[in-house]
């Protein structure tokens, strides 16, 4: 009886061990790319435009009023455009605001004013949602029917009107052309009385497309 020979043996254990690393290697190169693939997408996403241009100073914590008020601060990163009033407060001010639902200072857009803020990296295939909180000032003009308007550039993205001193969340969602926005923060006054907006908490996330 013909028998193989050792030498021939010991190569056929190595062929069959080395088949079996590749196999093995390549069943933990399939899991690996399974659990990554989701931070792959997620870096592809960020590289192809998919995140959302930043607000600075969305809480209006700086400059820092505690217990207090200021108007038209000094570096603010928001600008005043209108003929009305704009001040940053602190929780227990003189203005009676309630206390704010992130940090511990607010937004005053008092009358018909307007504090804007350019914003750039907006990408047109994108959808984008913006939240923030306001609150009427309860006292001081009845009626209380000032408005607090969103808008990017002359597009009005909402137009609400809170009807309690509690703060209220609002919610809108936009696509908008790619490149630089300029976001406005308004209080629309009809009945041109002593009516006032505390504003807070601005948010904008960006959805992408698949």
């Amino acid at each position: 009886m013909h028998r193989p020979a050792r030498t021939s043996i010991i190569k056929l254990r190595r062929l069959i061990t080395a088949t079996t690393c590749v196999a093995v290697a390549f069943c933990c190169l399939l899991s690996l790319t399974a659990k990554a693939s989701p931070y792959i997408s997620q870096q592809f996403n960020v590289k192809r435009g998919c995140s959302a241009p930043v607000i600075a100073n969305p809480g209006f914590e700086t400059p820092a009023v505690p217990g207090s008020f200021t108007y038209f601060p000094s570096g603010f990163t928001w600008l005043p455009v209108g003929a009305g009033l704009m001040a940053v407060t602190g929780n227990a001010s003189g203005w009676g605001n309630p206390n704010s639902p992130e940090g511990t200072q607010a937004l005053i857009l008092q009358g018909g004013e307007t504090a804007s803020q350019s914003l750039s990296g907006f990408n047109k295939r994108n959808h984008y949602t913006l939240s923030v909180y306001a609150a009427q000032r309860a006292c001081c003009g009845a009626p209380y029917n000032i408005q607090f308007q969103v808008a990017l550039d002359n597009t009005v993205l909402g137009t609400f009107t809170p009807v309690t001193g509690a703060y209220t969340f609002y919610s809108m969602s936009f696509t908008i052309s790619s490149g630089v926005h300029l976001l406005k923060l308004s209080s629309v006054n009809p009945s041109q009385s002593d009516n006032s907006i505390f504003v807070d908490g601005l948010t904008l996330t960006a959805t992408c497309p698949p």
